[in-house]
């Protein structure tokens, strides 16, 4: 079983007393606004007030929108944890497509096959390794068999979500590949995507508007990739005539010839989609 990137240890009592009985200390929410390799800024809730922060325990990567607990130790503020692994304001349905049959396409999402791709990709629902699970035994899987040359681009769509001209939204996912074979062989680039639609019932590629989130090169194995905004992004601003909103995964997978090929396997996880102002 792997670690979650997410998790961070049980906080000790000490803390907990230490808050109780020293008045020179809070505990407080808040929402992260900027990040950098050394600290991050967070709005602390019913302050107003834009504070810096250190990470309590280095496994925790932020994310733009992240909601966080903060201690405040006279001047200095340390940020524990996330609230949850699943935000309150995730508009992502099925974020981590537990809703879903296994071997069926996901709940709640819509899946787009390129019309010039050469091979076509299973996409759906299933158990994942042993010791790769990150937020419950399922993910989405894209898998491409093992007929090269040749590939294929998909594009998977959350449900649509409200939005208003002017706000701004981000995204964040995990994603990891799995096969016997290795590049180049075989490759994948996976792309975290913002869709903006004028209706409901639209979907990529009928769009106002798409807006990159971040995009990797896939590896083969563990650990999870964790694609999120930059950490210069202040959100992605919702275009005129946009009226609804949608997640998207793009994945482009390749085959190239070679003597001995394998299928191969991309994996996505926790899909979180949320409103920062």
């Amino acid at each position: 079983m792997i670690v979650d990137p997410l998790a961070v240890p049980q906080l000790p009592n000490a803390i907990g007393q230490a808050v109780e009985q020293t008045p020179d200390t809070e505990m407080r929410i808040g929402r992260v606004v900027s990040y950098d390799a050394g600290g991050i800024v967070v709005s602390v809730s019913g302050a107003g007030v834009l504070t810096n922060a250190a990470y309590a325990f280095g496994q925790y990567q932020p994310a733009l929108g992240d909601n966080v607990v903060l201690l405040r130790m006279g001047n200095q503020w340390i940020v524990l944890c996330t609230q949850s692994d699943n935000p309150t304001d995730n508009v992502v349905q099925n974020h981590s497509f537990e809703l879903t049959p296994l071997a069926a396409p996901p709940t709640s999402w819509t899946l787009y096959h390129d019309p010039a791709s050469t091979e076509l990709a299973d996409v759906s629902a299933v158990t994942l390794p042993v010791g790769w699970e990150l937020d419950g035994p399922s993910a989405v899987r894209f898998r491409q068999d093992n007929t090269p040359p040749g590939g294929t681009t998909d594009y998977l769509s959350s449900e649509p979500f409200e939005v208003v001209e002017g706000e701004r939204w981000t995204a964040s996912a995990w994603v990891v590949g799995d096969s016997l074979g290795g590049p180049p062989c075989v490759r994948c680039q996976a792309t975290l995507m913002l869709s903006w639609h004028a209706n409901a019932t639209d979907s990529y590629p009928t769009v106002v508007s798409t807006a990159t989130i971040a995009a990797t090169n896939v590896g083969f194995g563990l650990p999870w990739t964790y694609l999120r905004a930059g950490s210069s992004s202040t959100g992605e601003v919702v275009p005129p005539t946009a009226r609804y909103g949608r997640a998207v995964l793009f994945n482009n997978m390749q085959h190239n010839t070679c003597v001995v090929d394998f299928a191969y396997s991309v994996y996505w996880d926790r899909v979180i989609t949320r409103k920062i102002i």
